[in-house]
């Protein structure tokens, strides 16, 4: 399947944060790199150079760079064509992700408790608001936007660049929410309401 077959929103993909003034090389990868963790690609979606370098309104380069990347983190894969891939989710790799989130994530909200001062609680207020009115209206892949814009506020507060690092690439490596939403949407909303009712 190709991104295009996806049925992937467009502006979604090109709205992802930016932490810094970066080169075109550097926004193509952190694009990429937020639209795998935020669920924007079903798990098996082709990613042409073609289709990524007209997206991004940019050369080939700094998107067969961004995919080399990617793929060297293990967040894509590459066919036996050559082309890249975002992997097949299996429930070992998830386990596998899950538990090596659980170490790091626990160490940066750990070293962050301390740091939360009442700027970045309203913004985890406003975050956890967004968050939830996605998932009432509907809304996947905004949803799972603001639960990782909340997340993040909370790791970046621990100031430890390297467990944030660490972090991203295993949420680009496979995030549990967004595998359940790619296979079945339905899934999710029952998952979502389950909790805010509980």
């Amino acid at each position: 399947m190709s991104i295009a077959a996806a049925g992937k929103d467009a502006d979604s993909i090109l709205s992802g944060p930016l932490t810094a003034r970066r080169t075109i090389q550097e926004v193509v990868y952190q694009r990429l790199s937020y639209a795998l963790m935020t669920g924007q690609f079903d798990p098996g979606a082709t990613l042409t150079i073609s289709y990524l370098s007209e997206l991004f309104g940019t050369s080939h380069m700094p998107v067969r760079e961004a995919l080399r990347r990617l793929t060297a983190e293990n967040a894509l894969e590459t066919t036996t064509t050559g082309s890249s891939r975002v992997p097949l989710v299996t429930r070992a790799r998830l386990d596998d992700i899950c538990e090596a989130r659980v170490v790091v994530e626990r160490a940066a909200v750990e070293r962050s408790i301390g740091n939360i001062d009442p700027p970045l609680l309203r913004a985890l207020e406003h975050a956890l608001a967004d968050h939830i009115a996605a998932g009432i209206e509907g809304r996947i892949p905004i949803m799972l936007q603001k639960n990782q814009e909340f997340h993040f506020i909370i790791y970046r507060a621990s100031g430890a660049t390297a467990l944030v690092q660490l972090i991203e690439a295993l949420g680009a490596d496979g995030n549990l929410l967004c595998a359940i939403a790619s296979t079945s949407r339905q899934t999710l909303r029952h998952l979502f309401f389950s909790a805010s009712v509980a």
